[in-house]
């Protein structure tokens, strides 16, 4: 917004910029090998940076498309930084759009979203995480078949396993929920390269915000800065009294905790509660507050390590805008990834998340900063 109230179009062409380089970005992981991906995708980082065609001696129409305008950097159909809107594509255009499209079909997932991520014009990365970036901690996530924490809670005399996360079921038997939170609370798992992955675009500028569903605290523990979290599930790190509301530090309850015992208000008697989400209550303030902004704001949207079954998180993914590239890295394809019809934006890579990221990492040339 503008200081009179007026909506800018601000620019929206940077992302059609990757769209367009990185055509149908539906690829499995299990699809076919780079076949010299990585010298087409250097090739068109090359040309986005130096707003150059690689064919140089095109039709003069092309060349002239490709200048920049009024000292504006711009690449062919697609003026980067001018606030006015792109115009719409002729026909003409639009089958040109769809044969890069089709010439980019064999390119390697991993490889797409390294490319995106060193494009120059990449610079606002969300991210969507749940429990599955935290498995490699040695935490379990809810979940899978056999190791999840809900088959575990299967062994309980539980109506269903999520009871003990509902928050009516949980004024009235606490207790459940209290067998259970000495293994979830924080400072007893380490962060792993999901995490670091996650903190290293912070570090290099790159990371807009982190949305994530987890209350373990290694995001925090990694070293991503408070500021650039939505812990959209709450935090061990501090809690409330259900009858006086009364607050307190999360350390003051972390002994009960520890002894799997029902902390007690020293002012009304009443259970104290750690402020993490249960079913049946709102998500903190802040997830309001920010989703939206941050969704139209960001240039890139990856997807980890979550099964996007539970609401109104789920939801995010798609409230991205659609000329944005959503991405997902993950152990199996979930929520609007599952659609027949998908977004020709959408980039997936099925497998385990760290590999996955390892393997991006170096794609992206990120590798070595990692190790260290």
């Amino acid at each position: 917004m503008d200081k009179g109230g007026k909506k800018q179009n601000v620019i929206t062409c940077n992302t059609h910029a990757l769209v367009d380089a990185f055509g149908e970005l539906t690829v499995s992981s299990k699809g076919r090998k780079n076949n010299g991906s990585n010298h087409k995708i250097q090739s068109y980082i090359h040309e986005a940076e130096t707003g150059n065609s690689n064919e140089g001696n095109r039709k003069k129409k092309d060349t002239k498309s490709a200048k920049s305008r009024n000292g504006t950097s711009t690449r062919t159909g697609v003026n980067i930084t001018s606030l006015k809107p792109t115009r719409k594509k002729s026909g003409d255009e639009s089958m040109l759009d769809n044969k890069i499209l089709k010439r980019n079909r064999s390119l390697d997932p991993l490889n797409k979203i390294a490319a995106i991520i060193n494009h120059k014009n990449c610079k606002n990365i969300l991210i969507l995480a749940g429990a599955g970036i935290s498995t490699a901690s040695g935490i379990p996530d809810f979940r899978s078949p056999n190791t999840g924490l809900y088959n575990i809670l299967k062994t309980n005399k539980l109506s269903s396993p999520t009871d003990a996360f509902d928050i009516d079921y949980f004024q009235n038997n606490p207790g459940v929920f209290y067998e259970l939170a000495k293994d979830l609370y924080p400072g007893q798992y380490r962060p792993n390269y999901s995490h670091y992955f996650i903190k290293l675009l912070c570090d290099k500028g790159l990371l807009g915000r982190m949305y994530t569903q987890n209350i373990d605290g290694l995001e925090r523990l990694a070293g991503i800065p408070s500021s650039k979290l939505v812990e959209a599930h709450g935090t061990f790190s501090t809690a409330t009294c259900l009858c006086c509301k009364k607050s307190f530090h999360g350390d003051h309850i972390k002994p009960s905790i520890m002894d799997k015992t029902i902390p007690r208000c020293d002012r009304c008697s009443g259970i104290i509660k750690p402020d993490i989400t249960f079913f049946g209550e709102n998500l903190p303030k802040r997830f309001y507050k920010l989703h939206k902004k941050d969704l139209m704001e960001c240039d890139l949207v990856i997807v980890m390590g979550t099964s996007l079954q539970v609401e109104p998180f789920a939801s995010l993914v798609d409230k991205v805008p659609s000329r944005i590239p959503r991405v997902l890295i993950n152990k199996e394809i979930v929520g609007p990834f599952t659609r027949k019809k998908r977004r020709f934006t959408d980039i997936i890579y099925t497998g385990d998340i760290v590999n996955g990221l390892k393997e991006l990492a170096d794609n992206a040339g990120l590798r070595d900063e990692l190790i260290k």
